[in-house]
């Protein structure tokens, strides 16, 4: 058993390094959350509070979130985690 724990370690280990998978960009996360929820962008840029027009953009990439945004973002499930993680994002207040 401990052979075993060790290979599947080894393993992870190697995936890892060969086979690294990036974190997803926030427009990513964004479309993913909505596809999840069965919802489309009217209905999930509502339910976030937001203007439709501003999930649109945000969703197709065309611009950062502010701080307003990102709290909206997080309110229906996006991880703090993307959208903080993400360097290339300089958080904007509205």
């Amino acid at each position: 058993m401990i052979e075993f724990h060790a290979l599947a370690a080894e393993i992870d280990a190697f995936e890892r390094e060969t086979y690294p998978i990036p974190p997803p960009t926030i427009p990513e996360a964004m479309t993913f959350r909505r596809e999840q929820m069965l919802e489309n962008q009217r209905e999930i840029s509502l339910r976030a509070g937001m203007s439709l027009n501003r999930w649109k953009l945000l969703e197709s990439g065309k611009c950062e979130p502010s701080i307003a945004d990102a709290r909206k973002l997080h309110a229906v499930g996006i991880p703090a985690s993307v959208i903080l993680g993400q360097n290339s994002v300089i958080f904007k207040h509205p």
